[in-house]
């Protein structure tokens, strides 16, 4: 891959003299610790005309002449003026109040801040919601912090106990494109099956990212699959990773959830004070540290560790006699340890090579439902008072990006290649198979699943200030490949032994004298999560491509109006095409409105495309087949379940923003998305049914789950 990408560095390198006019201004950007500032916005004031810092702090602008104002702005610094002629050497110093940032999503131009943009953005500084909030992973933290954001835990949800579904605006967990540093991040490859939001959907998992290695996240609160591409009909978060030198920073959290005090009846202790329950506790430490190397290259590095425990909330049973249906219940525990990395390598004057990603690994446990001591699902030999069986996860989540960047003249061109991949491994422990009785093991190997994505990304981008009031022009392509696989458990994790002999009341005559064994099978499979079968694993692969093209105009001062289409080809299902339009007009420095309209799309997942999963079951002294079929499948076929295509919605959005004092922000957006051919997974269609029975029968199948489109 590298070989791949350092040629097609090369080749590009020739255009470095291809494009090119005006006057140019070469300077150099630090902070006050000598520090070289990269992603410094660089802007000639009155125009559109800017640029940003490189990676060694050095910016390179086309400008009138040396007399024009040159305007410097950075997230955290004070905003600086200068005559071109004199922005040789910049120093920006801290700001002594928080600044509004530059925006990366919604908008390629320059010159945006979050009231000023035709669609609504927030910018979130992490490091410092941390402080106020008290939440330790960032879903949670997002939860709190973000009206727009919805995260919630789940309990006896199979895989959505070990990864929170989480989405904007209201819209499904798969709705929402993810970015780091700008850059596509890939799906989790868990579907969301049972007992959860989201229903059938795949999503991103924002806890395999550490909040220690993140410095801001910028939130497109609009639809932009025609700037982005696929999942991006709800928004888009920008999760920007740090990026500082030369200061150590680190945390060391916890806190448990306390019921109560009583007195204690230790012999030892009589009288004292204590907990009545405490659960939930948790433990996280991370550090950061940003190394400043040779040639002014930075490498930024994250690690953390987050433990949490099981929060355990027992049925209160004289109050409920009646509720022992679920003994134990509560969030999962898990350890989860994160290393990430973020690095700039400058090469040449006006250009440089990018590094970042990261690694995460997590160890889950939940509860699954109570087996009663008198289920034929518990053998009493194994568990004489019942069990809780538990589904025990180890996941692993990583991410790599390398690219360059360069100054081609008046063109900025970004060229990069992501890689990403997760995978699920299912164990069931605590549990048995009832079919094997007294034999059974205690603990199983129960598969799983897993997929990775390869994005290749071509961007170039420009400013046009002669045209009307100012001309930003972006345009790119990108090429996409995906995996997703299934990979069976043991045996003895899904199969059904027997029949066997089992005792029964009907085993017994009138006078209670035994008269013999009924031969019956037992349920088979791992309870709590019987694992995935032989039949059930497979390889599915897919590519796309993609091309983009953006427009955003000032017509007249104030009035700002941006276009932008996206085609996109899927090896899979077609081609797509999608457009937005929106426009901003400023009555003045304190008041705006905003407006917008599009059209957007979200491929369905391999996940989607291809999961399957066969539950064997006991109906009747019958072996028979529960399952979720997927749309390619002989039963999907038989029962009239189309194949898959892409969802497509259009969205509108319209808002206000005003800034009646110089410490007050207001904004105000409306906004209507409409989704058609929905995914969402289907209820149980049994082998009674008036419509699809007979097919079911037909192929062995007691129960059936599909994923059609609405």
């Amino acid at each position: 891959m590298f070989k791949k990408l350092s040629l097609i560095f090369i080749a590009f390198a020739f255009l470095q003299n291809a494009f090119g006019q005006g006057t140019k201004v070469v300077g150099s950007i630090k902070d006050g610790q000598g520090n070289p500032m990269p992603a410094v916005l660089v802007l000639e004031k009155g125009t559109r005309n800017g640029t940003y810092s490189n990676v060694n702090g050095t910016y390179t602008i086309i400008v009138s002449s040396d007399n024009v104002t040159l305007l410097f702005s950075s997230l955290g610094y004070e905003k600086l003026e200068l005559r071109a002629g004199d922005a040789k050497n910049i120093v920006m110093r801290d700001a002594t109040v928080s600044l509004k940032g530059v925006e990366i999503v919604g908008t390629r131009s320059l010159n945006r801040s979050s009231t000023t943009t035709p669609v609504p953005i927030d910018i979130l500084p992490v490091s410092k919601l941390a402080e106020s909030k008290g939440q330790l992973d960032l879903n949670q933290l997002l939860q709190y912090a973000a009206p727009s954001f919805n995260s919630t835990r789940q309990s006896g949800s199979d895989g959505s106990d070990h990864v929170d579904p989480a989405s904007l605006r209201g819209m499904g967990p798969d709705q929402t494109l993810v970015l780091i540093n700008g850059k596509r991040l890939h799906q989790s490859s868990l579907i969301n099956i049972y007992g959860t939001r989201g229903r059938g959907n795949t999503g991103t998992d924002l806890n395999a990212i550490p909040i220690a290695a993140i410095d801001h996240i910028e939130v497109l609160r609009d639809g932009a699959s025609a700037q982005y591409g696929s999942d991006a009909i709800a928004g888009v978060m920008n999760i920007v990773l740090r990026n500082n030198t030369g200061q150590f920073t680190g945390n060391i959290n916890g806190g448990t959830f306390m019921t109560g005090y009583g007195k204690s009846l230790d012999d030892k202790a009589v009288g004292a004070i204590i907990p009545k329950a405490t659960d939930g506790a948790n433990f996280n430490i991370n550090g950061n540290y940003g190394f400043k190397l040779k040639n002014n290259s930075v490498i930024s590095i994250t690690a953390d560790y987050l433990k949490k425990e099981k929060t355990f909330r027992p049925n209160n049973t004289k109050k409920f006699p009646d509720s022992d249906y679920r003994a134990k219940f509560g969030d999962a525990s898990y350890d989860n340890a994160s290393i990430y990395l973020n690095a700039n390598f400058p090469l040449g004057k006006n250009g440089g090579l990018y590094l970042f990603g990261g690694y995460n690994h997590r160890n889950g446990d939940a509860f699954a439902w109570t087996r009663d001591a008198g289920s034929p699902r518990n053998v009493v030999e194994i568990y004489p008072n019942g069990f809780n069986p538990r589904i025990e996860t180890k996941i692993n989540d990583a991410t790599a990006t390398i690219g360059y960047k360069t100054q081609l003249k008046s063109w900025t061109m970004d060229i990069s290649n992501t890689f990403g991949y997760n995978k699920f491994h299912y164990f069931g422990d605590g549990t048995l198979n009832a079919s094997l009785e007294a034999k059974s093991p205690t603990r199983f190997d129960d598969g799983g699943f897993g997929m990775s994505s390869d994005v290749v990304n071509l961007d170039f981008s420009r400013s046009f200030a002669k045209v009307l009031q100012g001309l930003n022009f972006a345009t790119g392509a990108e090429f996409r490949t995906e995996s997703y696989n299934i990979f069976a458990g043991e045996e003895a994790s899904w199969e059904t032994y027997g029949p066997v002999l089992f005792s029964a009341d009907s085993a017994f005559d009138d006078n209670g004298n035994f008269a013999g064994f009924d031969s019956i099978f037992r349920p088979g499979g791992a309870q709590g999560f019987p694992g995935f079968q032989d039949a059930d694993a497979l390889t599915a692969n897919r590519s796309n491509i993609g091309a983009y093209a953006d427009f955003e105009l000032d017509i007249v001062k104030g009035l700002l109006a941006t276009v932008a289409f996206r085609f996109e080809n899927y090896s899979d299902f077609g081609s797509t095409f999608n457009y937005k339009a929106a426009a901003r007009y400023s009555f003045n420095d304190k008041f705006v409105i905003r407006a917008s309209a599009g059209t957007g799309f979200r491929a369905p997942s391999l996940a989607q495309i291809n999961f399957r999963s066969t539950y064997t079951n006991v109906i009747g002294g019958k072996v028979v087949d529960a399952v979720i079929a997927n749309n390619e499948s002989e039963l999907a076929r038989a029962v009239g379940i189309a194949p898959l295509k892409e969802e497509v919605s259009s969205n509108f959005g319209f808002g206000v923003t005003a800034n009646p004092m110089s410490n007050i922000s207001i904004t105000i957006d409306a906004y209507q998305v409409k989704v058609q051919d929905r995914i969402v997974l289907t209820g149980s269609f049994f082998d009674d049914d008036d419509a699809i029975g007979a097919a079911l029968i037909e192929k062995n199948v007691a129960a059936a789950q599909f994923l059609p489109m609405h």
